[in-house]
């Protein structure tokens, strides 16, 4: 009888340092990738914030309405015009003989 083969036994197989970098450097990618979603986020909100909180203070500061003024007349704006201008003297002509 033909001896039967036994399979070899495999050794594991060392990683190299060039793969334990990569595998730490494609950790550090997803962290990095994950914490920059975060900040994008935080400054979302806070801008959204702080454009709220400008609305509110603008939206207080606007004067209230007073009545509707009534549109002065063409002839009382004459008067008003005719009495603020200083009248001027005539001019007296020397007499010729």
């Amino acid at each position: 009888m033909p001896a039967k083969k036994k399979p070899s036994k495999k050794t594991a197989k060392k990683k190299t340092l060039l793969e334990k970098v990569g595998d730490t450097a494609s950790h550090i990618k997803d962290e990095i990738v994950t914490g920059k979603d975060h900040v994008v986020e935080f400054a979302g909100e806070a801008f959204d914030s702080i454009k709220e909180g400008v609305k509110h203070l603008v939206e207080k500061k606007k004067p209230k309405k007073t009545g509707k003024k009534k549109p002065v007349s063409k002839a009382a704006a004459k008067k008003t015009a005719k009495k603020s201008a200083p009248k001027k003297s005539a001019k007296k002509r020397a007499v010729r003989k």
